[in-house]
């Protein structure tokens, strides 16, 4: 694990509302008559100026979605490449494997990979198009035009979308004369028609009251705040807080609507929804070959094996469960990039490596914990936890390395116990020292720093020791000052020494 000691907490990632410029404004509100007047811009009323300043009035997202409402899909999408993440390579994603560009298939999950390069590389190639691997606006024209004839314009597309908005008693026929459907049999036909009847309902009684089976589902409702105009977090929040398990599930193991969430979302709030959608991905461990211990068996073990130590917590509310996403790949860098910073995270402050490659789980600047499924091993998601029962005394007032060897400390404490114990290496330099030390104060002592905030307790019985060992006062202080500097240093051997 890695906690950083941040006096400023990591800058929020913005995430672009909608692309094809680049604009950010925040949704402020949307009424009849900004919808009226966006719906105006497709009889030509409507000017560029007005646009712009409609889209600080109420947003980039508000106005984007109007124009879908009054228009139908009239978007240039935006320029996506390799690295690209989101809906809109979802739906390049979606458009090359109708057209059996891979083979197998392409995952569908909003992430612009390797396979997902070959695949339009293999349809620029096919299209002769320039093959450069970048889906821009020649390349969306040519995916776009093979959804009806292969000649349909964009003149076409918006000569339907125009009659979709203006008159919904055309909206099917102009689609298909934008799409080149136009030798269908007359009895064949596209036709306006109401909406069929549920089932079990007869179509005269339109207005039957809701009946518990027709209910929303969590997952249809949460999608259903995702196409709101205005993003209501709070919302969204008090939706994933009063769902169970099973409905939170539903959710975040569907990487298509992730990925929707996180294209509407701020990345900040994105990654506290993982984490109160409690996301925890399957994986195999690297350290151990095991998948991880949940977030709820790590709180239980955690308050079974400590009890005698984490009441004070226990009582304060705190716990690991809602705090956690174990994650994959994408989340786990946006995690990381949001907290450490791109070049930290990606490329690694020289001469080393990225963090990301570095470190099994954190603890962000927003207090919530990130554990890659594939990296650790069993007993990674209880050290997390205990981060979460400790006071911040010893990582603020000590040093990161006193914090991380007792947090190790107490992690073997609780492995050792379990009916299959949990074997781990981690952080062995820092326990080298800690468990000699915890010798030297007590373990109730340094249980009571480390979850309780009581550091005088814990350096009193050093210098009580020191004392022991012949040391004045003015010596006893300086040597408790020279500890927390050879650990904050690294100089293990050094600190252990001065308790041998």
């Amino acid at each position: 694990m890695e906690r950083t000691n941040l006096a400023a907490k990591s800058p929020e990632q913005a995430i672009p509302t909608h692309s094809g410029d680049n604009l950010e404004f925040q949704v402020e509100t949307a009424n009849e008559t900004a919808q009226s007047e966006v719906s105006e811009a497709f009889s030509g009323k409507l000017t560029p100026t007005k646009v712009l300043s409609l889209q600080r009035t109420i947003g980039n997202r508000a106005v984007t979605r109007i124009m879908r409402e009054k228009a139908g899909v009239i978007q240039r999408e935006r320029t996506v490449l390799t690295g690209s993440q989101g809906n809109t390579v979802l739906k390049l994603q979606q458009k090359l494997n109708k057209l059996g560009m891979a083979t197998p298939a392409l995952a569908e999950d909003g992430i612009f990979g390797p396979k997902t390069l070959a695949a339009v590389l293999a349809f620029q190639k096919a299209r002769k198009l320039v093959e450069d691997g970048i889906v821009g606006k020649k390349t969306w024209a040519e995916l776009k035009g093979d959804e009806g004839s292969k000649d349909a314009s964009g003149s076409a597309q918006n000569a339907a979308a125009a009659a979709a908005a203006s008159s919904p008693a055309d909206a099917v026929s102009g689609t298909a004369a934008a799409s080149g459907a136009t030798n269908l049999p007359k009895e064949s036909a596209p036709t306006v028609k109401s909406a069929p009847p549920e089932v079990g309902e007869s179509a005269p009684k339109e207005t039957k009251p809701e009946s518990p089976a027709s209910k929303p589902t969590f997952k249809q409702q949460f999608e259903k705040e995702l196409d709101s105009i205005k993003l209501d977090m709070a919302a969204i929040t008090k939706l994933v807080n009063e769902a169970s398990p099973a409905e939170r599930q539903t959710v975040w193991s569907d990487a298509t609507l992730m990925t929707k969430a996180f294209d509407e979302m701020t990345n900040d709030d994105y990654l506290t929804i993982v984490t109160k959608l409690r996301m925890f991905q399957v994986g195999t461990t690297a350290e151990d070959n095991k998948t991880h211990t949940s977030a709820t068996d790590a709180d239980k073990d955690i308050r079974d094996k400590l009890s005698a130590y984490v009441a004070g917590a226990v009582k304060a509310g705190r716990q690991i469960e809602g705090m956690v996403g174990v994650v994959g790949d994408s989340d786990w860098d946006r995690a990381g990039e949001a907290h450490y910073g791109h070049d930290v995270w990606f490329n690694g402050p020289p001469p080393k490596d990225p963090k990301k490659d570095l470190i099994n789980g954190f603890v962000d600047s927003k207090d919530r914990v990130w554990i890659h499924k594939d990296r650790g091993n069993a007993g990674t998601m209880i050290h997390e936890g205990l981060h979460k029962y400790a006071s911040d005394k010893i990582l603020n007032d000590w040093n990161f390395d006193m914090n991380e060897g007792i947090t190790e400390y107490f992690t073997r404490k609780i492995g050792k116990s379990l009916p299959t114990p949990i074997a781990r290496g981690n952080y062995q330099e820092q326990l080298d020292v800690i468990e000699p030390l915890s010798n030297v104060v007590g373990e109730a002592v340094m249980a009571g720093a480390y979850f309780d905030g009581k550091l005088d307790e814990m350096k009193k019985k050093y210098l009580e020791f020191r004392k022991g060992k012949g040391d004045d006062e003015a010596a006893q202080e300086q040597s408790w000052k020279d500890f927390l500097k050879d650990m904050d240093k690294e100089r293990y051997a050094a600190a252990l020494r001065r308790i041998s």
